[in-house]
C-alpha cells in the first residue's frame, strides 16, 4: 500500500480549505463592498493595455519610491502614503502606513464585478494593477483592495453573463485591430505579456493634459474609443518608440491630430470628441515638461532599456 506522505497530505488539505474559505467569503460579498484580493484573484476584461504606460509607472517607482507607496495608499482608497522607510515593501501592507483607513476614498479605488463562477472580474484599473503585478515583489500573490460595483452570479451560464458584461459596458471584446474577440480570448491573468500591446493606448495616456482629458462622468472604455478613432489618421510606425526624442514627436504629432479630429461619434462611442474630453488647443506648457528631465516619457525610455 502507498502511504500519502504527511507533508503532502497537510498541503492538499491547506489548499482546499482556503478555497473553501475564500469561496465562503465570496458568497457573503455584496455591491459596493470592499474586498481584499489577491491579483491572482482578478480575472481581466479586455485583451491589451499600453505596455508602455505601465513601463513609466515602473520606470517612476524606481526612481522614487515615494510615488509607488503612495500610488498603493491610493488605490486603495488611502488618499497617500504618510509613513515608510527603506524596510517597507509594497507586498507587505503593514510595513508602511497610508493616510487614511482602507476605502475611505472609495471613488479613486479600482472596481470589480462577481461572475457566476464566483471569480472578481476587474472593471477598472488593468494599468495600475498590471505595475503592481511587475514589480520585483509583485506577481499572483501580490494584495490588493477593490470595490465591487455589480454582482451577476444570478446568471446561469458564462455566456450569458458576458452579454451583460458588454450591455453595461463592463468589457472590451476587441483586439487592437479593432476585431471583435470572444471572452475565452482574454488574458487569465495580470501579468503583462498576457495583454497585447497597443502603443495608441500609451500614447493617449501621456497625450492626456496635453490635447485631452477625462471629463467628469467618462463613459466607460473611453481611451479605446480614442485610440480607434486615430489608428486610421494616424501611423504610429513613422516613430521609434525606443527613442525618447521620436517618442515625444509622436506625442506632440498626435496631439495635433486630436485637437484637429471632428467627430460627432468617435471611434464608435455615440459621442463627439468634445464631449469624449478634447482640447481646443494643444497645452504647449505639459507638452514641454515631457523634454525635462525626470519626465514621463525618460522614465518610461528608461526602464524599457534596462
Amino acid at each position: 500500500m502507498h502511504l500519502v506522505p504527511l507533508s503532502v497530505l497537510l498541503a492538499t488539505l491547506g489548499t482546499l480549505f482556503s478555497a473553501a474559505s475564500s469561496a465562503q467569503a465570496i458568497d457573503k460579498v455584496q455591491v459596493g463592498d470592499v474586498v481584499k484580493v489577491t491579483l491572482g484573484e482578478l480575472k481581466p476584461t479586455q485583451p491589451s493595455i499600453g505596455y508602455d504606460e505601465v513601463y513609466y509607472k515602473l520606470g517612476r517607482y524606481q526612481r522614487d519610491s515615494k510615488k509607488l507607496f503612495d500610488e498603493i495608499c491610493e488605490t486603495f482608497g488611502q488618499k497617500g502614503v504618510k509613513h515608510f522607510d527603506k524596510h517597507s515593501q509594497p507586498n507587505q501592507l503593514d510595513t508602511f502606513r497610508c493616510k487614511e483607513p482602507v476605502g475611505t476614498e472609495k471613488q479613486a479605488m479600482k472596481t470589480v464585478v462577481i461572475g457566476p463562477d464566483n471569480h472578481y472580474y476587474l472593471t477598472d484599473g488593468h494599468h495600475t494593477f498590471t505595475s503592481f503585478w511587475q514589480l520585483p515583489q509583485g506577481g499572483a500573490s501580490f494584495p490588493a483592495y477593490a470595490v465591487v460595483s455589480k454582482d451577476y452570479r444570478q446568471h446561469e451560464s458564462m455566456g450569458d453573463f458576458w452579454q451583460s458584461m458588454i450591455l453595461d459596458n463592463n468589457a472590451w471584446l476587441y483586439n487592437v485591430s479593432h476585431n471583435a474577440i470572444s471572452w475565452q480570448q482574454l488574458p487569465k491573468q495580470l501579468n503583462l505579456k498576457e495583454f497585447d500591446d497597443d502603443p495608441y493606448r500609451s500614447l493617449l495616456y501621456f497625450a492626456r493634459g496635453i490635447a485631452w482629458d477625462k471629463p467628469t462622468a467618462p463613459v466607460p472604455f473611453l481611451e479605446f474609443y480614442w485610440a480607434d478613432s486615430l489608428k486610421s489618421i494616424f501611423d504610429v510606425t513613422h516613430y521609434n518608440l525606443n527613442n525618447e526624442k521620436s517618442y515625444i514627436q509622436a506625442i506632440t504629432d498626435i496631439s495635433d491630430a486630436m485637437i484637429h479630429l471632428t467627430s460627432a461619434n468617435l471611434g464608435g462611442s455615440g459621442y463627439s470628441a468634445t464631449a469624449m474630453g478634447q482640447f481646443k488647443t494643444v497645452n504647449k506648457k505639459e507638452l514641454r515638461k515631457l523634454s525635462k528631465p525626470h519626465s514621463k516619457v525618460s522614465d518610461m525610455i528608461r526602464y524599457k532599456h534596462q
